[in-house]
């Protein structure tokens, strides 16, 4: 957990959208809040798995959705889902893909009731891109 943004629990009747991103990288944590600053949530970063299974257990009721990146080189992000789950965790889980994944990609998450959003910069997106750039 990041020292700057301490997790903390606020009465149901002032309690903002709660969300958990596990991210070790800082600078993607950063870019994360700024483009997610006008949405009205309590934003939590976990550097780990193990971090965000210790706060899943400790303030279950604080997190309305958990994101976890997907890392194609690493093929290991299913098991930190898995450790999730594994909690008593029952929300949501986003997945952020920045590729397209493969088919056994898809399936190593599907016994663990998550969604996976694949943001595929290649092709057809790169190429819509670029052409609202051009406009």
């Amino acid at each position: 957990m990041r020292p700057d943004r301490p997790a903390r629990t606020l009465p149901s009747s002032e309690r903002k959208f709660g969300v958990l991103y596990i991210e070790a990288e800082w600078t993607t944590c950063r870019l994360a809040q700024w483009i997610m600053q006008d949405v009205p949530a309590v934003w939590t970063y976990a550097s780990s798995d193990g971090d965000a299974c210790d706060l899943l257990k400790k303030m279950p009721e604080s997190f309305d959705v958990v994101i976890v990146d997907h890392h194609p080189l690493k093929n290991a992000d299913w098991p930190v889902v898995q450790s999730l789950r594994k909690t008593g965790y029952a929300g949501s889980i986003i997945v952020l893909a920045m590729c397209a994944l493969s088919a056994s990609e898809r399936a190593d998450y599907e016994p663990w009731n998550v969604s996976v959003v694949e943001l595929d910069w290649t092709g057809t997106q790169a190429a819509e891109i670029a052409h609202l750039k051009s406009q």
